[in-house]
């Protein structure tokens, strides 16, 4: 079953479409690395607290 000539714009719109958010969701995830290892960074440059009794 395939595509009618009605259908081919639309299916080849939603291909463009699904081919946007790619780029964005590597740039974000490169973003949460990114700040996954600040953080884990900033933590160890901390000084342990000493335990209050």
């Amino acid at each position: 079953m395939g595509l009618g000539d009605p259908e081919l714009p639309q299916a080849t719109q939603f291909e463009e479409e699904n081919r946007k958010p790619g780029p964005l969701v590597a740039d974000l995830s490169m973003d949460q690395v990114m700040l996954q290892d600040v953080i884990s960074k900033s933590a160890e440059a901390r000084p342990a607290k000493e335990p209050t009794e």
